[in-house]
């Protein structure tokens, strides 16, 4: 991003790059504010070119168009065993962390 002078991989306008990119970085970076309590967005945040570039997405049309409610996105990753299997050992889920209708008997 810093070596083409824009918010998006390849410069100032979004291309196949960010697309393919798009629904990967924008989960993670909702999953790992909810799971593990990283916020891209703060800041002082490690991650400024990601911020900035998440940013710039949720800006386009096809980004507003695409843009899921976080809780609804939280609640599918919670839903789906196998994700949350392989979710658990690496993401450190804690108790204050669950979602809405979620077990206690999290460990």
């Amino acid at each position: 991003m810093r070596q083409h002078g824009g918010p998006f991989f390849l410069g100032a306008e979004p291309s196949i790059v960010d697309a393919a990119f798009v629904g990967f970085l924008t989960r993670l970076a909702v999953n790992y504010k909810f799971f593990k309590g990283l916020d891209v967005h703060e800041v002082g945040s490690a991650w400024p070119r990601l911020s900035a570039w998440l940013r710039a997405v949720e800006r386009t049309p096809g980004g507003r168009a695409t843009k899921q409610d976080v809780a609804f996105e939280q609640r599918i990753y919670q839903a789906h065993p196998l994700r949350r299997a392989a979710a658990e050992p690496c993401m450190q889920l804690h108790p204050t962390r669950l979602g809405v209708g979620e077990p206690s008997d999290w460990r």
